[in-house]
């Protein structure tokens, strides 16, 4: 959850940490821009985080919000989870 609710460049030695997702609470969202930003956050995972398995990785908005559903695995260990977090 920090990692998403992280701003890239908040963190003084890791500037490129952070999913970014609060620049986007106030951004006019369209299917390109969650796209776009689908594609960045996987990204991120995979070169922050190698140990994790990324199973499933859902944005989606309505009127009002933003949800995030983000499944994954911790590889050689069996051990699953699932983040929710609604803006």
């Amino acid at each position: 959850i920090n990692f998403f609710l992280t701003n890239p460049g908040d963190r003084y030695l890791n500037p490129g940490f952070g999913g970014g997702l609060r620049a986007f609470i106030f951004e006019q969202m369209s299917n390109n821009n969650l796209g776009g930003l689908k594609e960045s956050i996987q990204f991120k995972i995979k070169n922050i985080f190698p140990q994790i398995d990324i199973i499933s990785l859902e944005l989606l908005q309505d009127e009002n919000s933003l949800f995030l559903n983000f499944s994954y695995e911790i590889i050689n260990t069996n051990l699953t989870d699932t983040i929710e977090i609604e803006f």
